[in-house]
């Protein structure tokens, strides 16, 4: 008996999964039959790229390597605006990623280093940099991603150096000195940080302080004794401040000696021409060409508000030696506090701020990134100054950073300088 061969196609093919739920379930809630969508047929073969059945295109877009912040970066070094980005954005664009991934793996590539390179910023370098070693990439086996398989491999060549090599180094390492160990340890003590706020401590200034707040009621001869003072003064530092509640500007000044400083807390809007009359003297003497003068950011901008008959302190402040020392504090500390060596921002060979930059100790990453007060004395001292707010202290701590910058040249240096400050 002969067998009738078919010439049906299909014959050769697999059902898709879609086709099979559709046999399966293929009914509304009426027990009407539904139109069947998709792919009937699979061809099940890895090579053809042509096949869009279900399994088949989950297939292929599990090959897509990277993750959804790829496209993402991508996109918005593109020229898309942050507000204009979505997820149906990069979602649409990382499929145009992934055609290109599919189709042309060359060209995917370079399309992705050209959209980088194109920028010509430290944003653009570093998604290029991050996108080469591996940082977008997808989790594999059970998790571990490319990076951590390397430092895997990296450990079993350390277990072998502790088990065939040490023992013939020990006699090396017995050597080593006292006095390189102890060195050693001493290093790690100094270099050592505060790793929460709870292990910050208060705030402490250099010096012993006395505090002078002066109004239209303070004795005339309290404010004779500060002129006698200042005129004894060549560096002082100074902030100001708004009492939102009396509508008042005051103007808070440091007059920095040698073994003492006089705090002085300036209401300016006041009524009595006497009292103006006197402090309008206190500060010709203070803001005279031979003094110089420590601020937190440009001390002009900052005084705009305070005057005195229709006088800006602004005026007066011209003449004195102004020094910010937030300007200058920034450079210091990226001098002072380098980048760790394994750190990515040392492989450009500058010391200044970036966004490739993981060190702990250096929390800003962008070179246009201005320091804090707070952050400043923070990073530097571990103290807090949010244990005790007071505007008076700000003075005090201008002090403290001008002078550590003036001071200290490296590590070693704020050390010893931090053990001279009063406890």
């Amino acid at each position: 008996m002969k067998i009738q061969q078919s010439d049906n196609s299909h014959r050769a093919f697999y059902f898709s999964d879609e086709y099979l739920d559709w046999l399966i379930d293929g009914h509304d809630k009426n027990g009407v039959l539904l139109p069947f969508t998709g792919i009937k047929y699979c061809t099940d073969d890895d090579d053809d790229e042509k096949c869009k059945c279900r399994r088949c295109e989950r297939s292929r877009r599990n090959r897509w390597p990277y993750i959804e912040s790829l496209a993402g970066n991508l996109l918005y070094l593109s020229g898309l605006q942050m507000d204009e980005i979505n997820a149906s954005e990069v979602k649409r664009f990382e499929d145009c990623l992934f055609n290109d991934f599919i189709n042309n793996m060359n060209r995917f590539y370079i399309h992705v280093t050209d959209l980088c390179n194109s920028q010509n910023d430290e944003f653009s370098l570093h998604i290029l940099n991050l996108f080469r070693n591996g940082s977008f990439n997808k989790r594999l086996y059970n998790g571990a991603t490319p990076a951590i398989l390397a430092n895997f491999l990296f450990g079993i060549l350390i277990l072998y150096f502790i088990v065939y090599q040490l023992p013939s180094q020990m006699k090396t390492i017995i050597d080593t000195s006292k006095i390189d160990l102890l060195n050693a340890y001493t290093k790690n003590i100094r270099t050592k940080k505060c790793r929460t706020l709870e292990d910050l401590t208060n705030f402490t200034p250099l010096k012993p302080y006395k505090t002078y707040i002066i109004n239209n009621c303070s004795p005339m001869e309290t404010i004779e004794m500060l002129i006698n003072e200042a005129k004894q003064t060549e560096k002082f530092s100074c902030m100001s401040y708004r009492d939102n509640k009396l509508y008042a500007a005051h103007l808070v000044l440091e007059f920095i000696q040698s073994t003492s400083s006089i705090i002085i807390d300036l209401k300016l809007h006041m009524y009595n021409d006497e009292y103006m009359r006197k402090i309008r003297e206190l500060l010709s003497i203070i803001f005279s060409s031979k003094n110089t003068i420590y601020s937190w950011g440009d001390l002009q901008y900052q005084v705009m508000h305070c005057t005195i008959h229709a006088m800006s302190i602004s005026d007066q402040i011209k003449q004195s030696i102004q020094v910010d020392v937030q300007y200058h504090f920034k450079k210091w500390y990226n001098q002072t506090f380098r980048h760790d060596t394994n750190c990515l921002q040392s492989l450009d060979f500058i010391q200044e701020d970036g966004y490739q930059c993981s060190c702990s100790h250096r929390p800003y990453k962008h070179k246009t990134d201005t320091w804090s007060m707070e952050r400043a004395i923070m990073f530097t001292f571990q103290e807090d100054l949010k244990l005790a707010p007071n505007h008076l202290k700000d003075c005090l701590v201008i002090t403290k950073l001008a002078v550590v910058i003036e001071k200290a040249r490296n590590r070693e240096e704020v050390e010893a300088f931090m053990k001279t400050c009063i406890k």
